[in-house]
């Protein structure tokens, strides 16, 4: 009865991360291609990479030029890191181990980890001056909306 329920879980989350894809697939049908893997959608509310083998950086619309510079360097950071690889793999493992609460800690973890890593990264990258903006352009995209503070910073 135990491994019918283990099974049972690893089908309810591989089937929820399929349906999931297959939603933000959905989304991304009208992205519009800027230049080389970087697409822009208004149906896009955070920026993210998708993709194991060819990723793509899709970025919400609204972003200014200024903050999808920012932006892109960030997820860039990721693409070079593997990260999407490493999330992907992450995401199976927890689909194998779902019944441990560690596994999902360090699933949650983990990916709090490589932002902040990335964050870091970007800064030490681009000089520890345009850290206000680059912060300022991470809060504007937490809380979804423009800032024009950003702008007169600059």
């Amino acid at each position: 009865m135990g491994s019918l329920l283990w099974i049972f879980g690893i089908a309810v989350l591989l089937m929820y991360g399929m349906l999931s894809l297959k939603r933000i697939k959905s989304k991304l049908e009208h992205a519009n291609l800027e230049k080389d893997n970087i697409y822009r959608s208004d149906n896009v509310e955070t920026p993210f990479v998708l993709g194991l083998i060819k990723p793509k950086i899709y970025l919400p619309s609204y972003l200014s030029e200024i903050e999808k510079d920012y932006i892109v360097l960030h997820e860039q950071t990721h693409i070079k890191r593997f990260d999407h690889v490493s999330r992907f793999l992450s995401y199976l493992t927890l689909c194998i181990h779902w019944f441990n609460p560690l596994v999902w800690i360090a699933f949650w973890l983990s990916g709090k980890d490589m932002e902040m890593s990335c964050d870091e990264s970007v800064i030490n990258q681009l000089g520890h001056g345009v850290k206000k903006e680059y912060l300022q352009s991470l809060l504007n995209l937490a809380s979804g909306r423009t800032n024009l503070g950003l702008i007169l910073y600059l």
